[in-house]
């Protein structure tokens, strides 16, 4: 039986069959054993219970039953085929606490209108003409750290990479949603962001009372994106809302998730990427001698595999339903971890290995439908999914061109699953200009 043939059909609409059993459960005392090891690794958490258990595994909790889907089948149950069956879970609106009623969560109508409307804005011969603002941030990104070069005692520099990318992403956002250059605010709003999500996280996972801090850094944020705002462009996202009658409270709360999921995406992508090649010389070099778009699109896909920018996507249940022949009751958690699935060993070959190869032909045809979705899948598969993958490309491309990056002798990062899957420390490599004996 071929690999293809485990995807089996499933009706968009059944009935729960008289067979159905419960999921294998986790015991609670795998968390508790380690304390912090359910808030720092989450990843390995959920790795665990599905090499250990299968398909679809109870997760302990207390309050609601919750589960963890990663087969293929299961996945596309949830976000494609009965997706009406599964609404954004309380961590949806726990977030819109920090980015408002937005795209990333709101529901229902109310979404699918401002997704018609913002959709075209992010249409793929829109984001390709946009590719000449992207190459020119890129570019300058390049030549702040030729500067640096030239000014250091020795023919490297040592960068923290995270940090970066986050500042370039951000300047790159911030070109599309107001046409203007936010590079001097790029370092306060950053800091805002990781603060406001280092609190929203932890009120997801455990107890955090840090929230008028909470409301005085979100406060400065939203002065800092309502000032852009007011200021921008013609043809930018910021004067699109205003032209189609969005007051300034809802113009915000769209503005603020394009920029949570717009800059901090991209960057998580690119800081493992380049982690990854700085571990790969060869690839690296392939990637800088050669300058192959497809090559570098398969290098990209292939670390979102490994490290996908969003680790998990939650739903819950509305009605009672079955997923691998396991009952799911009304109310249930549901989470579709992609950084689980991505590196199943039963759809992967070689799977927690870097092979850029497997996302180009004839390798590219044999992965398997709903294994591999970095962007999610279905209805909510990320908009700006085009913008993201063409950032992440051309500054790779220039950026290789010009440098070569080798690991610091200092511990490798592990993702830590909050929003984003970040690094548990600061990724920190070491850059060569090219051509530099």
């Amino acid at each position: 039986m071929s690999q293809k043939a485990w995807i089996t059909p499933i009706p968009p609409v059944f009935k729960i069959s008289m067979t159905s059993k419960e999921a294998p459960r986790l015991s609670f005392f795998e968390i508790i054993k380690n304390p912090r090891r359910f808030k720092k690794t989450r990843t390995e958490i959920l790795m665990d219970a599905t090499l250990r258990f299968g398909d679809v595994v109870r997760l302990p909790n207390p309050f609601t039953r919750m589960y963890v889907a990663s087969h293929p089948n299961a996945v596309r149950r949830v976000l494609v085929d009965n997706a009406q069956n599964y609404r954004k879970g309380e961590e949806y609106k726990l977030l819109s606490k920090w980015i408002g009623n937005g795209l990333i969560t709101t529901e229902g109508e109310f979404w699918a209108s401002d997704r018609r409307l913002i959709q075209p804005l992010f249409h793929r011969e829109i984001i390709q003409n946009f590719s000449e603002q992207i190459t020119q941030s890129a570019q300058s990104l390049v030549n702040s750290w030729s500067k640096r070069v030239e000014k250091s005692d020795s023919d490297y520099f040592d960068i923290k990479i995270s940090e970066e990318m986050m500042r370039h992403s951000l300047v790159i956002i911030g070109w599309r949603l107001f046409g203007q250059d936010i590079s001097c605010s790029t370092d306060e709003i950053s800091g805002l962001m990781t603060q406001c999500q280092r609190y929203i996280t932890n009120r997801m996972l455990t107890i955090d009372f840090s929230h008028s801090r909470f409301r005085k850094n979100l406060q400065r944020l939203e002065v800092i994106i309502e000032s852009y705002s007011t200021k921008s462009i013609p043809g930018s996202v910021a004067e699109l809302l205003t032209l189609n009658g969005y007051d300034s409270r809802r113009k915000l709360d769209q503005l603020m998730g394009f920029i949570v999921a717009g800059h901090e995406t991209t960057a998580m992508a690119l800081t493992w990427t380049l982690f990854l090649l700085s571990k790969h010389p060869e690839i690296q070099s392939r990637c800088r001698d050669h300058q192959e778009p497809e090559f570098i699109r398969a290098v990209v896909e292939e670390s979102m595999r490994l490290y996908p920018p969003i680790p998990c996507i939650s739903r819950r249940a509305i009605a009672d339903d079955e997923l691998m022949g396991f009952r799911i009751p009304a109310g249930s958690k549901i989470i579709v971890p992609q950084h689980v699935t991505h590196r199943r060993p039963d759809f992967w070959k070689n799977a927690e290995h870097f092979i850029p190869e497997r996302f180009l032909p004839p390798e590219r045809g044999e992965i398997l439908p709903y294994t591999y979705f970095p962007f999610g899948m279905g209805s909510r598969i990320c908009i700006g999914q085009q913008m993201a993958m063409l950032e992440c490309q051309i500054t790779l491309s220039l950026l290789l061109k010009s440098f070569h990056f080798t690991p610091l002798p200092v511990p490798d990062p592990k993702p830590i699953a909050l929003i984003s899957l970040r690094p548990d420390r600061e990724v920190l490599l070491r850059a060569t200009q090219s051509g530099t004996p």
